[in-house]
């Protein structure tokens, strides 16, 4: 069962002292200072999800459902769709539980790719509690408060003498999902990512939508006494079991506008808010990303990271970086290939495989791991004795850990994950 969360249990006074100034803050839950541990943080890449031509960069929708799906299988160690995104929910899920997701505005109209991966995700959500999570508890936007849709009671906080309040969409919901992209910014950010995303969530007190002074932000030079996008961020801590960064098309320079310069492949999935930003930032930095811009992000990082906000790991001895390039596994059925589902059953190191469909045809069976790479195959093998018994090609034993199969029977090709331990 869900956990019930009223406006009262979320609307928790603290004081949060950065350096030598104070901000007074009315978080949706309070920051506890606790050590963190290792944080990890998923990388799913597919070079066929984006293309560079010249300039421009064109993105391949049909790759993205998978990158997301088997983003949030490999975060939540579930390899069942629906179960999967059940995991993501720690507090519980029920069909009355509510879902705010926080997309990032700076790629609207940019030719980017956060359509396909909040769309991907949705649809992902939709196959909750057997298919009967409600659509209409899902509720996606920028953020972008307009007149009327901040109760008076909301969380408050102030970002130098501005005084701003939570929007009522992330006070009325469940849980907060974080969807950044991965860009560059050319203020004193450094980059847009996760820490900056939630900035809109908010809006100053007596806002219009004609000025949109949540703007007044970008005014700000983060530092000890001005940490603003750790104070934003604190709001929505114990709210966001996800966040979910959109780094299949990026901009590493000459953001927050402007169209995709970087053909990024790559979906990046963590619960560290601070971790996921400095993996996407990584990916900024191989792309050329400023070295001005650079020293801004990692500033901000440090900030977010320190106490009193403990907001995730900043420092990559610290971050467990678990990646699956699907690049090189062709398994993207065509329109002539048959789908069709096997069962697996693991006694010990050995999987057998049963393919009901296969009809007396011989099977080819391929095994890849987490980087993408084919670690065994066989060929020609009878429908009713189909195996892999835990080894490589050269019959080493592979570690533990979960890989890929690729199972082809004439028109016929069934594909899913497999776990191997000891």
């Amino acid at each position: 069962m869900a956990q019930e969360m009223s406006r009262r249990n979320f609307i928790k006074s603290s004081t949060i002292a950065a350096g030598a100034a104070a901000a007074t803050v009315t978080p949706l839950s309070s920051a506890v200072a606790k050590p963190n541990p290792k944080s990890k943080v998923v990388v799913i890449k597919d070079k066929r999800s984006a293309s560079k031509s010249g300039s421009r960069v064109t993105v391949h929708k049909q790759y993205i459902p998978e990158m997301v799906d088997r983003a949030i299988m490999l975060l939540t160690g579930v390899f069942d769709k629906p179960k999967a995104y059940e995991a993501i929910f720690t507090k519980g899920l029920t069909t009355s539980t509510k879902i705010a997701i926080k997309r990032n505005g700076v790629s609207a109209g940019s030719g980017g790719s956060w359509p396909d991966v909040y769309n991907a995700f949705k649809a992902g959500l939709l196959t909750m509690l057997n298919g009967t999570f409600p659509e209409r508890n899902i509720t996606m936007t920028t953020g972008r408060q307009r007149p009327g849709s901040i109760n008076s009671s909301n969380p408050k906080f102030k970002v130098g003498s501005y005084e701003y309040a939570v929007g009522n969409v992330w006070v009325e919901a469940d849980y907060v999902i974080n969807m950044p992209v991965c860009w560059g910014h050319g203020t004193s950010h450094g980059v847009t990512m996760g820490l900056k995303n939630m900035m809109s969530a908010t809006s100053q007190i007596g806002d219009s939508i004609s000025s949109f002074t949540v703007r007044k932000y970008h005014g700000y030079e983060q530092s000890e006494s001005s940490p603003w996008e750790s104070i934003v961020n604190v709001q929505f801590k114990e709210k966001t079991p996800l966040i979910l960064m959109d780094a299949v098309a990026c901009r590493s320079d000459g953001g927050p506008g402007g169209r995709a310069n970087v053909a990024g492949g790559q979906i990046i999935a963590s619960r560290d808010l601070v971790a996921n930003d400095y993996v996407g930032y990584e990916l900024l930095k191989d792309n050329g990303l400023s070295s001005s811009r650079q020293r801004s992000a990692i500033k901000i990082f440090g900030l977010a990271a320190k106490s009193p906000y403990n907001l995730g790991n900043n420092k990559p001895e610290d971050i467990e970086k678990v990646t699956w390039d699907l690049t090189s596994i062709h398994n993207a059925p065509s329109s002539s290939v048959a789908q069709t589902r096997v069962t697996t059953k693991t006694i010990g190191r050995r999987v057998e495989f049963s393919l009901p469909k296969a009809n007396g045809r011989s099977v080819q069976l391929e095994i890849f791991d987490m980087k993408g790479k084919k670690i065994w195959s066989q060929e020609n093998l009878p429908a009713s004795r189909v195996h892999w018994s835990g080894v490589d090609n050269n019959r080493n034993p592979v570690s533990q850990g979960v890989y890929l199969y690729n199972l082809k029977a004439g028109s016929i090709q069934a594909k899913g994950d497999i776990r191997i331990s000891d």
